[in-house]
């Protein structure tokens, strides 16, 4: 499991947030605090099981992304299967995407958060403090830097990746987590 198959997806996530009317997230802590809740919630306790977040997301009457935006998207791999959301909270917007597909011949479950803007080196250490985190990569490849790590939640083994833009401290960030099913 690593990062580049998630690339294509993550620089148009990016793009559109960027572009975004909501407001952003901020650089302060509860901004990050509610971000790591969302992500937490939403794709880490849910995963290998994608079914969990699909759920989530039709109980909380989260917007499905459809049309041009859901076809940008969707993953560059045409066999794996993808659904997307607009989950609007009290006071944030994040675009959640899920899917599952093969890499080197595995079955794979993904779960990924976007956010218009945050404060990268904040979002890293909140991870850290919340998570067992294992270093993995840390790489800058056409304006943008991906970070990845591993780690264990409830037994499952899993691929934390974070990627924003290389140059802003304050960028939009697609924070994704994959797993074996």
């Amino acid at each position: 499991m690593s990062a580049p198959p998630l690339r294509c997806i993550t620089l148009i996530l990016l793009i559109i947030c960027n572009f975004s009317t909501e407001p952003a997230l901020g650089q302060n802590k509860e901004a990050h605090d509610r971000l790591l809740e969302f992500f937490s919630g939403a794709c880490l306790q849910a995963m290998p099981n994608i079914d969990r977040v699909k759920a989530g997301a039709r109980a909380m009457n989260w917007k499905p992304l459809e049309g041009d935006i859901a076809t940008m998207l969707a993953p560059a791999d045409e066999t794996a299967v993808w659904q997307g959301w607009a989950a609007k909270t009290d006071s944030d917007l994040f675009l959640l995407g899920v899917s599952e597909g093969k890499s080197n011949g595995r079955q794979i479950a993904t779960c990924s958060v976007v956010v218009r803007e945050i404060d990268q080196e904040n979002l890293v250490k909140g991870l850290g403090e919340n998570l067992k985190l294992k270093y993995l990569a840390d790489d800058t490849e056409a304006f943008q830097r991906y970070r990845a790590w591993t780690t264990e939640v409830s037994g499952n083994k899993m691929l934390i990746n974070l990627t924003t833009l290389s140059k802003e401290p304050n960028s939009p960030a697609t924070l994704s987590v994959m797993v074996e099913e």
